[in-house]
């Protein structure tokens, strides 16, 4: 899965918000891999079962979208 943002702070940004639940999810079922490539994050998912994958990729794509909000929110000045 893929997500492109407008500037590589963004992406550095949810990179680093996202990289303490990728070491948490391994005490979990699934394993999530994150990598960044210029204004590109890329997220790898694997789990046991069809329920802990679709468990996990709705959580990584929810905190993406929330940390969207707020950078865009901050960008905007609060307004």
């Amino acid at each position: 899965m893929k997500f492109v943002f407008s500037s590589r702070r963004k992406a550095e940004t949810v990179y680093a918000a996202l990289k303490p639940e990728v070491y948490a999810a391994r005490s979990f079922k699934s394993k999530v891999q994150i990598r960044l490539e210029g204004r590109t994050l890329t997220m790898s998912f694997r789990a046991p079962t069809l329920s802990s994958l679709r468990a996990s990729i709705n959580s990584f794509c929810r905190w993406v979208s929330q940390l969207q909000e707020v950078l865009e929110l901050a960008e905007s000045g609060g307004r």
